[in-house]
């Protein structure tokens, strides 16, 4: 099984080079949306993966989450776009049926078991939590909490990132399965950029020991 790990920023995957399997691809693919899909058409058309994961971190929306906590997405969507002067939904791309695009169910709950057999690095005391819900997309690093409250009102979504919803439509428009798992590093608010420089590498570091015990589950 060929499997394609990306993320947006080499840090985010500094733990994973220690993988040595030939049949799985690291990928950066930089910030933003048109990176993100940029990339990952670009490996689907050279590597032909059997699954395409995104990793990395995220900021939390659901103010339940706390840092060094996990998402498993079950959705992904694109909370920027808008077509609703189409009658679209807010969120759906226009002249397609892409709004909450599903990530594969199996590979969801081989990361939900992987999360029971891993021990993690606890942030500031805090042993990290695994949660399952929608990640919203977005070309906006958000460090205000009133954006990132309307934007979990309006679409119930655990965390926000700049990547996955891209990903995502990619492999989509090439019929690829694909999984999202984003380790929060900062609450997507005023301390956001100093949380993420602070906590990004013992994330990346939780979700490698993540990922390796999904690897071996596979």
């Amino acid at each position: 099984m060929k499997i394609v790990i990306i993320a947006a920023l080499k840090e985010e995957l500094e733990s994973f080079l220690r993988l040595k399997d030939k049949k799985i691809k690291l990928v950066t693919c930089g910030v933003g949306k048109v990176n993100a899909a940029a990339k990952t058409q670009e490996v689907i058309d050279q590597f032909s993966p059997d699954l395409v994961m995104m990793t990395g971190v995220a900021g939390a929306a659901n103010p339940k989450l706390k840092i060094g906590d996990f998402i498993i997405a079950d959705e992904v969507f694109q909370w920027d776009v808008d077509a609703t002067a189409f009658g679209y939904e807010k969120g759906r791309i226009l002249f397609t049926d892409m709004l909450f695009l599903k990530t594969n169910k199996k590979s969801n709950s081989l990361l939900l078991q992987a999360f029971n057999l891993t021990h993690f690095r606890d942030f500031k005391k805090h042993k990290p939590l695994v949660f399952k819900g929608r990640i919203g997309t977005g070309d906006t690093f958000i460090g205000n909490r009133k954006k990132v409250k309307a934007i979990f009102k309006e679409f119930k979504c655990q965390a926000i990132d700049m990547e996955s919803g891209s990903v995502a439509q990619v492999c989509k428009i090439n019929q690829i399965p694909f999984i999202v798992v984003k380790s929060i590093s900062d609450k997507a608010d005023s301390s956001a950029e100093i949380d993420f420089n602070k906590f990004v590498k013992l994330a990346s570091f939780n979700s490698f020991q993540l990922i390796k015990n999904f690897l071996e589950l596979l």
